[in-house]
């Protein structure tokens, strides 16, 4: 019956399942890793002489999270690139490549610090767990007394048919007992109808047992067959144990009465959704508590590119000024200016992408900040509503 049991083979699959669910709780803090790269090209009018008519971008952009499992922080990572080619001028590199690499760390103050969803759902998905187990193994017992209810049903059935049998017998002798008395004129004519009558009634009881017999035998085999065994159904079962009766050994009521508390699986199993209920009070409880988060960021930046080929339009209009103004102070006898340098480009700037993946890890252009997130609800009646309603299910689960 153990084997073949549907409800026992369910309550199995249960405790598979919940176990399933406990570790997709867990999967809460596996890290993630999400990726994107795309190209934009943008051809657009432009008004300005400093603005460009044509962009091309390839960015691509990596992103990791990892959540903590101690106080409810977080730690996120992303690093984007950028290869960008414009038609404005006055960019000194072009292509010019870009990388930023940033992390950010998150640490709950109030709501979510003690416990948040991910964890009241890692406890609770434990208890639900143990609360599988308890009733498997309390639908195990409830298999066993069943079974031996229906052994012991289908020993008296078996006994009570001989018990019949013989007493038909019985009937049948005393009939023809009375009958020889009458024929011998020492009893009345009406003990042979009422012998008659009782012999009848003998039978039927017999017709009975046998009728017990079969519901008692297909009562255990509903317990011990197979879906689609049909051998077992057509077969005969015959008990070759026998009750014995034994005096009991002595037990005081108070030791049964603990003995039940500890062992039945119905109590333990109040108990654990005593648990339960108190896992979502404590955790409805702390989301009625302002929400303050504290965050510190760190990033670094990395340039580089080609230096541009094509004259910068303001550099080429001041070297002809500087050219006509100084030919104009030759001409009255006055010094030639000097020439005013815009600046350069600096060498560790100039390359492509692998130089500017060098000056990420340099980490000479960086920057960094720290601060809090504040949410306070002018009102939380969803949260005290929830918490309320927790707290009356647990008096509601002590009270059963």
């Amino acid at each position: 019956a153990l084997e073949n049991n549907r409800d026992i083979e369910v309550e199995r699959l249960n405790v598979q399942m919940n176990e399933f669910d406990l570790r997709a709780s867990q999967g809460v803090y596996d890290p993630t890793l999400a990726a994107t790269i795309f190209y934009d090209r943008r051809s657009i009018p432009a008004t300005s002489i400093f603005a460009a008519d044509k962009t091309d971008n390839l960015i691509g952009s990596a992103t990791f999270t990892q959540r903590m499992p101690w106080q409810g922080s977080s730690l996120s990572g992303a690093f984007d690139n950028n290869r960008a080619t414009t038609s404005n001028p006055f960019n000194n590199l072009n292509p010019q490549y870009t990388t930023n690499l940033n992390f950010t760390f998150t640490q709950p103050l109030f709501r979510n610090r003690t416990v948040d969803f991910a964890r009241r759902q890692i406890r609770i998905s434990k208890k639900r767990l143990d609360i599988s187990d308890s009733q498997f193994r309390q639908r195990a017992i409830e298999i066993i007394a069943q079974v031996q209810r229906a052994y012991w049903d289908l020993v008296f059935a078996r006994r009570d048919q001989e018990i019949k049998r013989e007493s038909v017998e019985l009937a049948e002798t005393q009939l023809e007992h009375n009958e020889r008395l009458v024929e011998a004129g020492t009893l009345a004519k009406s003990d042979i109808i009422s012998a008659r009558v009782e012999l009848g009634r003998r039978k039927d009881e017999a017709e009975s047992a046998v009728d017990a017999i079969q519901r008692a035998e297909n009562a255990l085999k509903a317990l011990m067959a197979r879906a689609g065994d049909g051998e077992i159904w057509q077969s005969e079962l015959v008990p070759v144990e026998q009750p014995q009766i034994e005096p009991s050994a002595s037990l005081p009521l108070e030791d049964a009465l603990s003995l039940a508390v500890q062992n039945r699986p119905e109590m333990e199993q109040y108990r654990l959704r005593g648990e339960l209920n108190k896992i979502d009070a404590e955790y409805l409880r702390n989301q009625t508590k302002p929400q303050i988060d504290f965050f510190a960021t760190y990033g670094t930046v990395g340039l580089a590119g080609a230096q541009r080929d094509t004259v910068n339009p303001f550099t080429a209009s001041n070297a002809a000024l500087f050219a006509r103004v100084n030919q104009l102070s030759a001409l009255s006898g006055l010094p030639a200016l000097p020439v005013v340098g815009f600046g350069s480009t600096p060498e560790a700037l100039i390359g492509g992408y692998g130089q500017s993946f060098h000056n990420l890890l340099r980490n000479e252009f960086r920057s960094w900040r720290f601060g809090l997130n504040i949410n306070l609800p002018l009102r939380n009646r969803t949260a005290e509503a929830n918490l309320g309603r927790s707290l009356a299910e647990g008096k509601q689960i002590e009270a059963q």
